[in-house]
């Protein structure tokens, strides 16, 4: 994973302090392991868990500041979905994904 520099969406990036905390770490560390980046919310003081930092860091990725190195962790996210969803219902189908009201785009769900 890694930071490309400037938005790809023309809009303001994202700065609240959980998405600066996420930046400051890839910025200074280049690509990190998801307990880095925990670990950099928890080392700036800033209220979040598993949920909000996965948020911060897709925020991160839709206004092209992160990206991936490998789309393994997609890959992943999208199966997981996938068998919670046919846990679920019973049934085969399409990955369950959860929808970012701000841009309508989807993105997956922290496994739990």
């Amino acid at each position: 994973g890694g930071l490309s520099g400037e938005t790809t969406t023309g809009r303001d990036p994202p700065a609240e302090p959980l998405h600066q905390a996420l930046l400051a770490q890839l910025g200074g560390a280049g690509a990190s392991f998801w307990a880095e980046l925990v670990g950099a919310a928890h080392r700036q003081g800033v209220a979040h868990d598993d949920a909000s930092v996965l948020n911060a860091l897709w925020d991160l990725v839709w206004a092209g500041l992160v990206t991936n190195d490998s789309l393994g962790a997609i890959r992943a996210a999208v199966a997981g979905a996938a068998t919670r969803a046919t846990r679920r219902s019973g049934r085969s189908g399409q990955p369950t994904m959860a929808t970012d009201p701000r841009t309508g785009r989807a993105r997956p769900r922290l496994a739990g």
